[in-house]
């Protein structure tokens, strides 16, 4: 797997006292028409508040599945869906349930594995060994070890023929056969022969693809948009995409940001971290992406430096929401650096809700997962955000 995501959540690492490490500013070129520079950055720093709708230890485990369904695992070992309220909305007798994506989720039942829609009601008619994400009106299914894609009523509508497989984007899928990746279209034709080592979906009508350990662009016609020349490579977001050269100077690797023509757009910069974290070079959202420079920093789609990292809060996900203006992150509550505690932070390192938290991961404005510890068991729970106006 690549290192490089936009909503990475870290898990627990070690940091020691790092805080006057600073960022260096980073020089764009870029003339991309698709830059989508912040020029107004948020100013609301009010503390916010919270409130459960999950208390933790309610359930064994819970993950969000639709903007305010979340799936619930009880002391039966099965998982039913509750809406944000706690109302049950699908009964307890799933082994398994995925995100809802055009109004379907992939869910397990006694080992099998079908497409629900919202009401619990299986769309397909076969049961499956597995199956992967519904998009563009198709979704993936495994049957005696190989890959296909039914439809939005069930139906397939291309057997299943492929080692491995991904969903359909802009009327491509990335597909695997003897040992290659290639594309098929909606009407199951192939239109490039299977001859990459790895590829990722399109992004912006691009997807990024290797070849003999090089990496570089195709488009949605399969041709060639960037050259096979990179070392690693992001996907596209707003525009830019990162892209790897390995020993670039005497120091060590680089990274730089590109356009769609190849060309760059944020120069090369030796992004690197420290002290167990993974480096981090992000896609964009609002203008604005996160990158690691010893610490979690953020830039914006110039390349300018918004936060250095060297505030009271330290980043803990990558994950912006522009609205309420918050960012998952933790401070130390010890001299030794060893406990921590988690909450929400401002673009700017502010604080803008109270670090009350063992762990606040995964995050579904206005709704956010958190995790106390009792006596030594992680126990998850789902608290809402709101700002002093609301009403309880």
């Amino acid at each position: 797997m690549k290192m490089i995501t936009l909503f990475r959540i870290m898990g627990v690492i070690t940091i020691t006292a790092l805080l006057l490490s600073g960022c260096s500013s980073v020089k764009s070129n870029s003339i991309n028409a698709a830059d989508q520079v912040t020029s107004e950055l948020p100013n609301n720093n009010d503390e916010l508040n919270w409130k459960w709708v999950v208390e933790p230890g309610t359930y064994e485990d819970l993950s969000f599945v639709d903007e305010d369904w979340i799936a619930v695992k009880g002391s039966n070992g099965k998982y039913k869906v509750i809406d944000t309220n706690g109302e049950t909305v699908l009964p307890d007798e799933y082994d398994s349930i995925g995100g809802f994506y055009d109004g379907v989720a992939a869910a397990s039942i006694d080992g099998e594995t079908s497409y629900i829609d919202k009401k619990g009601r299986s769309i397909t008619k076969e049961r499956y060994e597995s199956a992967g994400g519904f998009n563009d009106a198709a979704g993936l299914v495994q049957l005696d070890n190989k890959w296909g894609y039914i439809d939005g009523s069930g139906e397939l509508i291309i057997q299943p023929q492929f080692e491995e497989a991904r969903s359909f984007t802009g009327n491509r899928a990335a597909v695997k056969q003897a040992d290659k990746w290639g594309f098929i279209d909606e009407s199951d034709l192939m239109v490039v022969q299977p001859q990459y080592d790895q590829v990722e979906d399109f992004h912006e009508g691009y997807a990024a693809v290797r070849k003999n350990n090089k990496w570089g662009f195709i488009d949605t016609d399969v041709q060639v948009s960037v050259d096979i020349k990179y070392d690693d490579a992001g996907n596209f977001s707003e525009g830019k995409a990162a892209v790897k050269v390995s020993d670039y100077t005497e120091d060590g690797d680089a990274w730089a940001y590109i356009d769609y023509d190849g060309n760059i757009a944020i120069d090369f910069y030796p992004y690197n971290a420290t002290e167990g974290r993974m480096i981090e070079v992000g896609e964009f959202k609002d203008g604005l992406a996160f990158v690691s420079k010893d610490l979690y920093c953020i830039i914006d789609s110039e390349g300018n430096n918004v936060f250095l990292g060297d505030s009271k809060f330290f980043i803990s996900a990558f994950s912006y929401d522009k609205e309420l203006n918050v960012i998952p992150g933790y401070i130390f509550t010890d001299e030794s650096m060893k406990v921590r505690k988690y909450g929400l932070m401002g673009l700017h390192g502010e604080q803008r809700l109270a670090p009350s938290f063992d762990f606040l991961g995964e995050m579904n404005v206005p709704y956010a997962m958190v995790i106390n510890v009792e006596n030594g068991v992680d126990r998850k729970g789902i608290i809402k955000i709101y700002t002093g106006d609301e009403e309880m």
